[in-house]
């Protein structure tokens, strides 16, 4: 990626860009180290917008900072995730209770939507639309809430869970759990049942020991 990166974004943001995109399809791994010298190199940038961005990316999690020549990619093990699900299903919880406050019937029927698409996702074995159907399910109730720090925080979390690198993944029995789960979530909508919407999201849908074998499945590196 020679030439110069600046367009409308400052250098600190398309550098993060860039690396964030290295991230995601792999080309960054886990455990992989970064040479800030090569990068200034490869990009054709100063020192400067590459700390930047590390710093920004190591504040979210993704690397590890312990000298300009000793820099790399965190790995997510089983502790990151279930701190991450504890979190998560906390932050959900109060976010889809705010969303139902706003709720109508329009966004139910699309909730009810969105599910069954991610379930005939499921029956043709596509399961790179049934994620992006599940994602669009929680996101709806993200743009329904109010709290824009909670909204950022969880986004975030999601990027450390799904995207770094991307996971695309079946578990077939999680995968049907996860669809029933959500034509639960859109029942309680419907019912306006915050508590019960609250202690589906938390003690459910983001219980780490209840989903611990298949959060397993679906991080194995050699895919058993």
């Amino acid at each position: 990626m020679k030439g110069n990166l600046l367009g409308y974004k400052t250098l600190k943001e398309c550098v993060y860009e860039y690396l964030s995109r290295e991230l995601e399809i792999g080309s960054l791994k886990p455990g992989d180290t970064i040479d800030e010298k090569e990068l200034c190199e490869r990009l054709n940038v100063s020192r400067t917008p590459i700390r930047e961005a590390l710093i920004q990316l190591e504040t979210e999690g993704f690397v590890k900072i312990l000298s300009r020549r000793n820099i790399y990619v965190n790995e997510l093990n089983l502790d990151d995730i279930e701190n991450i699900y504890q979190v998560m299903g906390a932050l959900e919880a109060a976010a889809a209770e705010r969303a139902l406050e706003r709720m109508t019937d329009k966004h139910i029927a699309e909730l009810e939507k969105l599910c069954e698409k991610m379930k005939r996702a499921l029956e043709k074995g596509d399961f790179s639309k049934h994620m992006d159907y599940n994602l669009k399910t929680h996101e709806l109730f993200l743009e329904l809430n109010d709290n824009e720090l909670l909204t950022k925080i969880v986004l975030l979390l999601k990027k450390r869970l799904y995207d770094f690198p991307e996971i695309i993944k079946e578990v077939p029995e999680w995968d049907t759990m996860l669809v029933e789960q959500h034509i639960k979530m859109v029942e309680l909508c419907k019912q306006g049942d915050k508590k019960g919407l609250n202690n589906l999201l938390k003690d459910i849908h983001w219980s780490f020991e209840k989903n611990r074998c298949y959060i397993i499945s679906y991080y194995s590196k050699d895919g058993n």
